[in-house]
C-alpha cells in the first residue's frame, strides 16, 4: 500500500495481479482491539490456513515490483537468482516440435512456424540448425518466413519498468532493403514496441503511438556471423540500449503498455523476418540496473570460467552443437542424429532432442514402460514385457559407420535386446543391435552386412543394479564395444551395413521380431552416423576423466585409493632399506614417505627414496591409446620412473641418456623413446603428460609441447600386468626406484588433446588454492 497515491496492489510470484485506489494521502489506521497478530488464522470467521507458510516479511514502505521479485528470490537480485525472476523466459532448449516452453513461473508457452520457403523449411531442421545456440540449443531463423508467436497473457502486460534480453547470433548482412524485427510487440501507432536490426545492422529500439515516441539506435552495427548479447532496459521514460553486458545508447519518450502479441523474428505477416540464431530471450517486469545487465549477460554469474566444450577454432563454446567435442578436438565430432534423454517423466512419448523428429512412442497397456530416475535425469523402466517404437527412416539407418550410446542399469540378464533395427523376422546379418547376453551377463554389439555380421562383446561377469555406459561402434571395417568408457578389440566386417528389409520400427526394449524384451533401466540412448573415438567415447561416458587417480591425499596406510571411481586400488610398499624407515603419516616422523611427502603439489604427495619404494596397481585392462599425467619433484639426473605398466605396455620416466629430462616410451605402438628437450631434476615441482592418440606421440612439460613424434597403431595390451609408481619391473625385477616427490597421478584411455592439457595443468579452467600443500 502506497499512502501518497491511496493505491493497494496484490503481487504473486512477483507480477501485479490486482489493484484498488483509495484516497491520496490516507494512512493505514492501527487497529486496537487486539494485542497480537496472528499468522494462520483470521479472526473474522475463525478461518484456519491449511497448507505451509514461509519467510514472512513487513515492511514500513511500499515495495517497488523489482523489490517484491526479489523478495521472492531470497534476496537475489533478477537475473542470476536461483529461482526465476523473469516474467517470461525461453531457454529453446527442447530439441523437437513447435513448442517452446516458458521456464519461468508463468508458463507463457510460444508456437514456433517454419515456412515453405528459405534455406530451411521444416521445425525439425529449425530446431538442428539451432543446436548452434549459446547456451545449449537456440532455434535458428532463416530470414525468409520463419517466426516465432509467443502470443499474449497479462503477465506480459509491462508496467513502466522492464527489461528485455537476448542472445543473438546475426546472419544478416549489412545493407539489405529493409530492417529484420528481433522482438515485435505492437499495435501500430498505438501501443507497445519494436526490437530490431535496421538496414545497415544498427540495434535499435523504438516506440511509435500517439502521445509521443523512442527511437534509439546503437552506436555501432552488429557484425555479421557474430554472437551478440542484446538487451533493452525502460524506466520511466528512459530507455538504455546494452551490447555485451555495456550500456550503449539511451533516449527518452512514452511508452504505452499494449495487449497484442509478442513475435520473434518477425511480426505475424509477411514482412521482416530476421536471419538469425536466438537463444536465451528474458522477458522481465522490472528495469535491470547496469551491474544485472552484466550479470544477465555472463548467464546469471558474476564472471564465467570455462566452457562445455570449444569451437572448431579453439574458443570456449557452451552450444548443444559442441556438447559432443572434445575441447581443442578437430576431428569430426557432429551431434547425434538420433538422441533420447528420457527426461519427460510423464506422457506416452520419449522426444528426439537432436531436432530430427524421430520420437520414441511408449507401447501400449500392460507393455508400457513406466518413468523413473535414470542415471542422467529421467530413465525409462521396462519390466521384461516393455518396449517403445520409433518409426524408421534414413537418419536411423546409417550405413559406412555408426556409433550407438545408452546408459543401462538391469534387473536381470535375461538374453534381451536394448536396441534393435532389424528385420521382423530376426536375421543377424542385417541391421544393428546393442543387447545384453546370458549367460555371459555382459553386453553385446553386432552390425550386418547383408551377407554376414560381426559383433564384440563387453566385459562379462557383470553386477545387477549397476549403471553401465555402453557403446556400439562401426567404422566400416570393424566392429568395438565400449563398457564405462573402455574400448574391446575389433572384429572385422566389410561394410556397408545392410538394411534391405528391416522393420518399419526401429526398437527399445525389444527385438525387432517383438521378443527378448528388457527388463532394466535404459536412458540417455544416442546415435551417430560416424564411428566416435575412443577419446569421444570418453567424453561421453564421464567427460574424459581419467581410468585411474591417485591422489595421494590419504596421509597414512599402505593403500593409494583410486579417486577414478574403477576400483584401481593400489599397494604401498616401503621395506626401510634407503633413507625411509617406513610409509608413516603426514604428521608423524620424518624419514616416512607420507611425513616427507606431506606438502605434495595438492594437498599431500608421497615422497621416494630411491632405493625401495613404490606403489603398485594391479589391472588387466588394455589401453591401446593413453595418456599419463602426474605432477614430480626431484633433484636426480639418473634414469628413475614415474610410472610404467611392467614392462610390457608403457614407460613414463626421467633420466638416463637423457639426463634430467622426462622420456615417454609405448611398446607396440610407437616403440622409441621421446624426451623433452628440457630438464626438471632442479628441485621444483612439475607437470609431465605422456601422450599418445594412434597418430602422434608427445611429451608435455607444465603444459608445454615439449617433444613429438609420429605413431600408429595399438600399444601392446600389457596381459594382466600391474601398473607401478616410483619403480620399474624389468622381468620381475625391481629397478631404477624414484628418488623425489610424485602427486595426483592419472591414466587416460585415450590420447588428450593439447587444451585438455593445459586445463589438467591449471587444474580446471581456474584454480583457487595454494601454489603447493592443502588450502
Amino acid at each position: 500500500y502506497d499512502s501518497t497515491s491511496g493505491k493497494s496492489y496484490l503481487y504473486i510470484n512477483g507480477v501485479r495481479s490486482g489493484s484498488a485506489t483509495g484516497t491520496a494521502g490516507n494512512t493505514i489506521v492501527p487497529q486496537t482491539q487486539y494485542t497480537d497478530m496472528r499468522i494462520g488464522y483470521s479472526r473474522v470467521n475463525n478461518g484456519y490456513f491449511d497448507g505451509k507458510i514461509d519467510d514472512v516479511r513487513i515492511y514500513n514502505y511500499p515495495r517497488t515490483q523489482k523489490q517484491i521479485v526479489e523478495d521472492m528470490n531470497a534476496s537475489h537480485s533478477a537475473p542470476g537468482s536461483p529461482v526465476g525472476s523473469a516474467v517470461g523466459y525461453w531457454k529453446f532448449d527442447e530439441g523437437y516440435g513447435s513448442t517452446t516452453y516458458d521456464s519461468s513461473v508463468n508458463p507463457l508457452n510460444g508456437t514456433l512456424s517454419i515456412g515453405a520457403t528459405g534455406s530451411q523449411t521444416t521445425v525439425a531442421q529449425a530446431r538442428t540448425n539451432g543446436n548452434a545456440g549459446k547456451f545449449n540449443k537456440g532455434i535458428s531463423f532463416d530470414g525468409t518466413d520463419d517466426q516465432l508467436n509467443m502470443g499474449y497473457n497479462s503477465k506480459l502486460n509491462l508496467p513502466n519498468d522492464f527489461t528485455l534480453s537476448f542472445w543473438v547470433y546475426n546472419r544478416k548482412a549489412s545493407g539489405t532493403t529493409e530492417p529484420k524485427l528481433l522482438l515485435y510487440h505492437e499495435v501500430y501507432l498505438t501501443s507497445g514496441f519494436r526490437v530490431w536490426i535496421n538496414n545497415n545492422n544498427y540495434f535499435q529500439f523504438m516506440t511509435n503511438q500517439s502521445g509521443g515516441n523512442i527511437s534509439i539506435t546503437s552506436s555501432a552495427p552488429l557484425n555479421q556471423g557474430q554472437w551478440y548479447h542484446l538487451a533493452v532496459t525502460y524506466s520511466g521514460t528512459t530507455a538504455t540500449l546494452y551490447i555485451n553486458g555495456k550500456a550503449n545508447n539511451s533516449g527518452t519518450g512514452t511508452y504505452v503498455a499494449s495487449g497484442a502479441n509478442y513475435y520473434l523474428a518477425g511480426m505475424g505477416d509477411s514482412r521482416y523476418y530476421y536471419d538469425a540464431i536466438v537463444d536465451e530471450v528474458k522477458i522481465y517486469n522490472s528495469a535491470l540496473t547496469e551491474d544485472e545487465v552484466k550479470l544477465d549477460y555472463n548467464h546469471g554469474g558474476a564472471l564465467v570460467m570455462g566452457a562445455t566444450s570449444t569451437d572448431s577454432s579453439g574458443n570456449p563454446d557452451n552450444s548443444s552443437a559442441r556438447e559432443y567435442c572434445i575441447p581443442g578436438d578437430t576431428t569430426s565430432c557432429s551431434a547425434p542424429v538420433a538422441e533420447w534423454k528420457m527426461d519427460e517423466k510423464t506422457g506416452t512419448n520419449a522426444y528426439d532432442t537432436s531436432g530430427n523428429g524421430n520420437t520414441a512412442v511408449l507401447a501400449p497397456g500392460s507393455n508400457q514402460p513406466t518413468w523413473s530416475t535414470g542415471k542422467i535425469g529421467s530413465s525409462l523402466s521396462f519390466d521384461g514385457g516393455d518396449y517403445t517404437t520409433i518409426t524408421n527412416n534414413s537418419t536411423l539407418q546409417p550405413t559406412s559407420a555408426i556409433t550407438v550410446e545408452a546408459w543401462v542399469k538391469m534387473n536381470s540378464f535375461t538374453d534381451s535386446w536394448l536396441i534393435s533395427n532389424q528385420k521382423s523376422t530376426y536375421d543377424a546379418n542385417f541391421g544393428y543391435e546393442l543387447r545384453e547376453d546370458t549367460p555371459t551377463n555382459g553386453f553385446l554389439f553386432r552390425v550386418g552386412n547383408g551377407t554376414t555380421s560381426s559383433s564384440r562383446a563387453s566385459a562379462t561377469g557383470l553386477s545387477t543394479g549397476v549403471w553401465y555406459h555402453v557403446v556400439g561402434v562401426f567404422d566400416g571395417s570393424n566392429t568395438f564395444i565400449y563398457l564405462n568408457g573402455v574400448g574391446s578389440t575389433g572384429g572385422a566386417l566389410t561394410g556397408p551395413i545392410d538394411y534391405t528389409g528391416v522393420a518399419s520400427s526401429m526398437y527399445i526394449g525389444q527385438r525387432s521380431d517383438n521378443a527378448f524384451r528388457t527388463n532394466g533401466y535404459i536412458d540417455n540412448v544416442r546415435i551417430f552416423n560416424y564411428a566416435r573415438t575412443p577419446a569421444q567415447i570418453a567424453w561421453d561416458y564421464n567427460r574424459g576423466g581419467p581410468v585411474g587417480w591417485w591422489k595421494m591425499d590419504e596421509c597414512q596406510g599402505t593403500t593409494a585409493n583410486d579417486s577414478s571411481g574403477n576400483g584401481n586400488t593400489g599397494t604401498i610398499t616401503e621395506p626401510g632399506l634407503g633413507s625411509n624407515v617406513g610409509v608413516g603419516t603426514c604428521t608423524g616422523s620424518s624419514g616416512t614417505m607420507w611425513k616427507d611427502g606431506a606438502t605434495g603439489k595438492f594437498n599431500s604427495s608421497l615422497e621416494f627414496d630411491g632405493t625401495d619404494d613404490r606403489v603398485s596397481i594391479p589391472t588387466s585392462v588394455s589401453l591401446p591409446k593413453i595418456t599419463v599425467s602426474a605432477w614430480i619433484k626431484t633433484s636426480t639426473s639418473t634414469e628413475q620412473y614415474i610410472t610404467e605398466r611392467s614392462n610390457s605396455s608403457y614407460y613414463f620416466a626421467t633420466g638416463g641418456a637423457a639426463a634430467g629430462k622426462v622420456c615417454f616410451y609405448l611398446a607396440g605402438a610407437s616403440p622409441s623413446w621421446l624426451c623433452s628437450s628440457n630438464r626438471v631434476d632442479d628441485g621444483s615441482w612439475h607437470h609431465v603428460v605422456g601422450t599418445y592418440d594412434g597418430t602422434n606421440k608427445i611429451v608435455y612439460v607444465d603444459g608445454k609441447n615439449v617433444a613429438s613424434i609420429g605413431g600408429s597403431g595399438d600399444i601392446s595390451s600389457g596381459g594382466s600386468n600391474a601398473i607401478n609408481i616410483g619403480v620399474r619391473n624389468n622381468a620381475g625385477s625391481y629397478v631404477n626406484y624414484f628418488n623425489g616427490q610424485i602427486d595426483d597421478v592419472k591414466i587416460y584411455n585415450y590420447g588428450m588433446t593439447p587444451t585438455q592439457i593445459k586445463t589438467l595443468y591449471n587444474d580446471g579452467a581456474v584454480r583457487f588454492g595454494p601454489a603447493t600443500g592443502s588450502p
